[in-house]
């Protein structure tokens, strides 16, 4: 990780942050890194890189079906189709 310093912030900029970390539950810092984490998103080439990954480590485990009937009947039954 590492680590930011912003300088000369307006004091009323300060404090509109500190509301909107308290309304969020956050400290301050938490709030602005979730802030700044929003204003810099993933590219789209590292979000599917970050899937393909995901994807892998999932092998071929099914969460999901087309049809959530078979999916529902099988659990109250007790199977794992």
């Amino acid at each position: 990780m590492s680590t930011l310093t912003v300088r000369n912030l307006e004091p009323e900029v300060v404090e509109r942050l500190k509301v909107r970390a308290r309304a969020n539950h956050r400290s301050l810092e938490a709030e602005v890194r979730v802030i700044l984490s929003e204003a810099a998103p993933i590219s789209r080439a590292e979000a599917i890189a970050a899937l393909k990954t995901f994807g892998k480590r999932l092998g071929k485990r099914r969460w999901f079906a087309e049809d959530s009937t078979a999916v529902i009947r099988a659990a109250r039954d007790g199977r794992r189709d």
